[in-house]
């Protein structure tokens, strides 16, 4: 890549020095053409190495910030603990993000869209309300193989956070509301669902799956299963959660 510019030669100094900084982002080689005495230049950067870990330094902070905030959550992480993960100095992390505040915020609304977004893009899709409840529950399912400290990291967070912040994840928790009502209204007008407030319907869906995964200490000890037993028995669970859900929200022959 090749980037142009006509500056002055003390702003061409400065910005090879800004070019050799920050970690040694770029490789560079300056081309210099003074035009006709009058003290400015064509500056040439050609930008021919970027390192893939250096490039890719802010999203290494936020992997590691990621992980940290849903093993010990908000106000037990700290930005050494941050920076140890990430294998940085806290410096560094810090030059990045400054606060932890504004790193938590970043990643707690990733989480956020990461999974509100997958639901109401399934619930745009153009296919029945049954389908859609499974794979909505096969969603979470999913994410939990993923990472098992997704929703326990969710809630709990939810709880904690101030209604300031709160207001901050309201544009996408009202999208998902709304596409939610709109499907079990319409299911209700056409009479495929039986009378029902959406977010008792919601409360429904939600918490078959979520429960059982929030709650998976709990359940491991009482089944004493093995990590591969409680993985099947979640999948066992998503099956009996399709069930149930089916029997009492459709109506008969719907």
């Amino acid at each position: 890549m090749q980037i142009c510019l006509r500056c002055s030669p003390v702003s061409r100094l400065q910005l090879a020095g800004q070019f050799k900084c920050a970690d040694n982002f770029f490789k560079q080689t300056f081309n210099t053409l003074d035009l006709n005495n009058k003290g400015f230049y064509i500056c040439t950067v050609r930008i021919y190495e970027l390192k893939e870990t250096e490039l890719n330094t802010e999203e290494k902070i936020k992997a590691a910030a990621r992980k940290v905030f849903m093993q010990k959550g908000y106000k037990e992480a700290t930005s050494r603990d941050i920076a140890k993960e990430a294998g940085l100095n806290v410096a560094l992390t810090n030059y990045y993000f400054r606060k932890k505040e504004k790193l938590f915020k970043i990643i707690f609304m990733d989480v956020v869209h990461e999974f509100l977004d997958d639901t109401i893009d399934i619930l745009s899709k153009p296919i029945d309300l049954k389908s859609k409840i499974r794979l909505i529950l096969e969603r979470v399912l999913e994410t939990t193989r993923k990472n098992p400290e997704f929703f326990m990291f969710f809630y709990s967070e939810v709880k904690n956070s101030s209604e300031e912040f709160l207001k901050e994840i309201g544009n996408v928790k009202d999208r998902m509301r709304e596409k939610w009502s709109e499907q079990i209204q319409k299911g209700i007008k056409e009479k495929v669902i039986r009378k029902i407030d959406p977010l008792a319907a919601l409360t429904i869906v939600m918490g078959q799956l979520q429960f059982p995964i929030i709650a998976s200490r709990m359940l491991k000890e009482l089944g004493e299963f093995t990590e591969k037993g409680y993985t099947d028995f979640l999948e066992d669970q998503k099956e009996h959660a399709v069930e149930m859900i089916n029997n009492y929200l459709f109506l008969k022959g719907k």
